[in-house]
């Protein structure tokens, strides 16, 4: 989510990282007083994780929305993957 933050702040679009923020925030408050009052301070950690997660879901699609990104260019193709041959064989 760190990328996706600066990918937002570095255009001036403050707002989506606000709002990100403000995801969190409510994922936090509402989940916190009851995952740890029933789990203790795991259930404290777990609110934290998920509240983590959701801004980051938000700020990915508001990323892909905004880049064109699409998951598929996540995949190596035939080119990358010699690409890291070259630069393994040259390394050592």
């Amino acid at each position: 989510s760190t990328t996706f933050s600066h990918y937002f702040g570095g255009f001036g679009r403050f707002n989506v990282n606000n709002i990100a923020s403000i995801i969190g925030l409510l994922f936090t408050l509402s989940l916190t007083y009851f995952l740890s009052q029933k789990y203790g301070m795991v259930g404290a950690g777990i609110s934290a994780s998920i509240s983590y997660f959701a801004s980051a879901i938000y700020l990915f699609i508001r990323f892909k929305n905004a880049s064109g990104f699409k998951l598929i260019y996540l995949i190596p193709t035939k080119k990358d993957i010699e690409n890291i041959k070259n630069v393994v064989v040259n390394k050592f």
